[in-house]
C-alpha cells in the first residue's frame, strides 16, 4: 500500500510530464530513479490502453535520457511495430537486443517485422537468434516461435 506521501510524489511527477507533455517538450529535467519508475509506469499504461502515440513519446524520451535502460528501448520498439513502423521498430530492437544479448524477446520481434516487411533472409536470421536464446523460462516465446515457424513455411511455399 503507499503512503500518503508517496502517493502525493507520484501525482507531482504526473502532473510534471502531463504539463511537458502537452506543452511538446522534452522530459529533459534529471528526474530521479522513481520518478522514472513512475514515469514508465505512465508510458506502459498508455501502451496497454493503446494510447500508442502518447506512449511511445514517453518511451522516445526516456530512452534518451537513459539510453542503456533496456525497458525503455522495448517499450519503444513495441510502439513503433504496433504502429507497423517496422523500420524504426528494427532499430529499437536492436538496440534492445545490444542491452541484454541473452534476451530472446528482441529477437522474436524483430523475425515478426522482417516478416512483416517480407524480408525472409533477415527474418531468418533474427529466428535463429531468438531460437539460439531461448531457455526453459521462456516456454511461451518459445511456442510463439514455432508458430512463427509456419509462417516462414507458408511464404517459402507461396514463393517455390
Amino acid at each position: 500500500m503507499l503512503s500518503a506521501q508517496d502517493k502525493e510524489k507520484i501525482q507531482t511527477v504526473l502532473h510534471e510530464v502531463g504539463d511537458l507533455l502537452k506543452e511538446g517538450r522534452p522530459l529533459n529535467k534529471n528526474f530521479s530513479n522513481e520518478d522514472l519508475r513512475v514515469i514508465y509506469s505512465l508510458a506502459y499504461t498508455l501502451y496497454q490502453g493503446n494510447d500508442f502515440v502518447q506512449a511511445r513519446s514517453i518511451f522516445q524520451q526516456l530512452a534518451s535520457l537513459k539510453p542503456f535502460e533496456q525497458k525503455y528501448w522495448l517499450g519503444l520498439a513495441s510502439c513503433w511495430q504496433v504502429e507497423k513502423r517496422y523500420h524504426e521498430a528494427l532499430k529499437g530492437w536492436a538496440m534492445a537486443a545490444l542491452l541484454n544479448e541473452r534476451d530472446p524477446t528482441p529477437h522474436f520481434h524483430a523475425t515478426e517485422c522482417y516478416l512483416a516487411l517480407d524480408d525472409q533472409k533477415e527474418g531468418s536470421k533474427a529466428f535463429a537468434a531468438c531460437q539460439k536464446r531461448i531457455t526453459e523460462k521462456h516456454q511461451e516465446l518459445k511456442r510463439k516461435l514455432e508458430n512463427l515457424r509456419g509462417s516462414f513455411t507458408q511464404e517459402a511455399q507461396r514463393g517455390a
